[in-house]
């Protein structure tokens, strides 16, 4: 109901300040860039970030980043619960991490509040396996480039 009431009012913005030209387009970009809570059937878009790891997604594709790591996943429709999981179709680490060719991420994630919650594990085609890694991102992009210094 809350979301009903930020889109009607929306509108009804939009509408009184259509006739403002510049300020009326400047509403409609701001209103469409205001995504509001993700609702069952909606593809996952946005933007979570922490001082190590970044994850984008949209309705084409989504991408995990790390300081030595970079996988990438195809769109994803959370559960009823917000609750998804996906597995990576590319998978790089650089630096001196264990990698073998057919190596792919596998990630589980779920909202808490606002912030994402990812399980990452690192499905191997030879061992060692990895442990499962949960970490908290944030909505935003990341503020600086993350770097390998590895």
């Amino acid at each position: 109901m809350y979301h009903q009431s930020i889109a009607s009012t929306g509108n009804r913005m939009a509408t009184w300040l259509r006739a403002g030209g510049v300020a009326g387009l400047f509403l409609t970009v701001l209103l469409a860039a205001c995504q509001g809570p993700l609702e069952p059937g909606n593809t996952l878009s946005g933007h979570w970030s922490s001082p190590d790891a970044a994850f984008d997604a949209s309705s084409q594709a989504m991408v995990f980043t790390a300081r030595c790591e970079r996988a990438e996943f195809g769109p994803v429709v959370p559960d009823a619960n917000r609750n998804f999981q996906a597995e990576s179709t590319v998978f790089t680490e650089t630096g001196n991490a264990i990698h073998s060719p057919g190596d792919r991420l596998r990630i589980q994630g779920y909202f808490a509040g606002n912030q994402l919650m990812l399980q990452l594990v690192v499905i191997r085609t030879l061992p060692p396996v990895s442990d499962p890694v949960l970490i908290t991102l944030a909505p935003g992009k990341a503020g600086t480039p993350l770097v390998c210094s590895a």
